[in-house]
């Protein structure tokens, strides 16, 4: 599973960059192709040590490649420990990992696209942001001062859903939301993605998009963009990665629930395993892996997984 924009933190995955080879080949190799178009660094940002975890994170020049290069990097090195995946499950940017691991896309020109992504959006979009709110998503509807400011992007599950919107949109939803004791979370995004303020970039977008050449996955994916598995990922999929709402819950629902599954999260904040777990709740015996977190046990969490897949582990 791969995730997207608001997982990311400075030197998230750095114990596998200094433990693991393979992920550091990666993380390097795709670096210096980012340098090579842009004269930046993104590795030596990422893992700059006058950074800390409490830095904010969230200029997309370097957050847009490095939450790719951390993801893809993560499972070439489960691929090389011998963990293939039998199904990549997207969720906004990491829609575009998913299409690289599966080979619809050359890597390469899949990170050059992110990289033209985040350029046209900093130069064409607003400043926003999007926000985490943990409680049923009745109160988007009912109340106001929510759907009246901002928009519905994503109910993960019954108890959890997200908001986007301009910036003054979003003070006056997290003013509400203050007063009505409701928790909530600022995500560490600079623009509101997966609704109407991305729109000013589509025309240039789609060109690259449409530039590209996509071949047929070599592994099934399964997408939060289209709310299931996806035979044929094209341009119009890829843009709707970010330009429309996340349906992660209807895309999940769309397995086999029957079936007992693996679910490793790649993503560097570990949410999406607890969010399936949720969305799954009681009904399904699988088992849900996060490798990288905040508690600097990436490479314990990352040999427990390799253990349990290489074991058939579903506990």
């Amino acid at each position: 599973m791969f995730g997207g924009q608001g997982t990311q933190y400075y030197h998230m995955g750095l114990e596998l960059y200094k433990m693991y080879p393979v992920f550091r080949s990666w993380m390097e190799r795709l670096d210096s192709h980012v340098s090579n178009i842009t004269g930046l660094s993104v590795l030596a940002h990422l893992y700059d040590d006058r950074k800390s975890l409490a830095t904010n994170f969230e200029n997309l020049v370097y957050t847009h490649p490095a939450i790719f290069m951390i993801q893809y990097s993560l499972a070439r090195t489960l691929i090389d420990e011998g963990v293939e995946p039998d199904l990549l499950l997207g969720m906004s940017l990491g829609e575009y990992v998913s299409a690289a691991v599966a080979n619809v896309v050359e890597v390469e020109a899949v990170l050059e696209n992110i990289l033209i992504q985040s350029k046209l959006i900093e130069s064409s979009c607003e400043r926003g942001g999007m926000i985490t709110v943990l409680s049923n998503a009745d109160v988007y509807d009912t109340s106001p001062q929510l759907h009246m400011a901002c928009s519905l992007v994503a109910i993960n599950y019954d108890g959890h859903f997200v908001i986007a919107g301009r910036d003054t949109s979003l003070s006056t939803a997290e003013s509400w939301l203050n007063s009505n004791r409701i928790i909530h979370q600022r995500l560490p995004v600079s623009y509101a993605f997966h609704n109407a303020q991305v729109e000013p970039i589509k025309g240039a977008y789609m060109y690259h998009l449409q530039t590209m050449t996509y071949k047929a996955p070599v592994v099934p994916c399964l997408s939060s963009a289209a709310g299931g598995v996806c035979g044929n990922i094209n341009a119009y999929l890829m843009w709707q990665a970010i330009r429309e709402p996340m349906r992660l819950s209807e895309a999940v629902e769309k397995l086999d629930q029957k079936q007992e599954y693996i679910y490793l999260d790649l993503s560097p904040s570990g949410t999406l395993a607890a969010i399936v777990s949720k969305i799954h709740g009681q009904r399904a015996n699988s088992t849900y892996y996060p490798i990288i977190t905040k508690f600097n046990q990436d490479a314990l969490h990352l040999r427990r997984a390799i253990e349990g897949c290489m074991n058939g582990l579903v506990l």
